[in-house]
């Protein structure tokens, strides 16, 4: 996965940006928090018998006092996104494999315009989980295709990890739109920022 999208990234470096759709990377802390406020009043006026409700409850309180923790007035930095055109969903549902190789990527309708460091510490979360092992493995064949510096991965982690946090579209589907199939997703655990999961995975990605 990781040689093919330094391949892939290398085939899109020129394609006319306009081809990907349009993608806001827009936060609102307050309209966030308010969100927040919304899904805990809606769980605790449930009747209590789900058990994720006692998941999503501190999860969201943890989230929340995150997001206070934050410096007013913070936002993704954009300019350090607009690079090229992306595949957006680089993820191992999107891709086919023969004989030990990438052989296909579907689903380009998420194909928008962001850096490549964006795209890879998105795939190194939602693929690999931020594994030490696997993600030194995809780097590394990323890197024998064309290089990526640390440091546009760590601003791409800390403007990934900004916007994960504004993202409450789990809860909202789950409690404010009644979609039950996206309850698998509300797994027991707590609350982890991304700033310390990537502080965590970053002495293993050196280089």
């Amino acid at each position: 996965m990781g040689t093919f999208l330094a391949t892939l990234h290398l085939a899109l470096r020129d394609f006319p940006r306009e081809a990907g759709r349009a993608r806001t990377f827009a936060i609102d802390r307050a309209a966030t928090l308010a969100t927040i406020d919304r899904l805990e009043a809606t769980i605790r006026r449930r009747p209590g018998t789900d058990p994720r409700d006692a998941i999503a409850l501190p999860r969201l309180a943890a989230r929340r006092a995150w997001l206070e923790r934050q410096p007013a007035g913070a936002t993704i930095d954009e300019a350090a996104l607009d690079e090229q055109l992306i595949h957006g969903d680089y993820q191992e549902t999107n891709v086919f494999f023969a004989g030990g190789r990438v052989s296909a990527v579907i689903d380009w309708d998420a194909a928008y315009v962001a850096s490549r460091a964006w795209e890879i510490v998105r795939t190194l979360d939602l693929v690999f989980g931020f594994a030490p092992d696997r993600c030194r493995a995809f780097l590394a064949a990323y890197r024998a295709v064309q290089p990526i510096a640390p440091a546009d991965l760590d601003r791409a982690a800390a403007n990934y990890g900004l916007l994960r946090a504004h993202d409450l579209w789990v809860y909202n589907s789950y409690y404010l739109e009644g979609n039950e199939r996206v309850g698998r997703f509300i797994t027991p655990g707590g609350f982890v920022p991304l700033d310390a999961r990537w502080a965590a995975l970053r002495p293993a990605l050196a280089g």
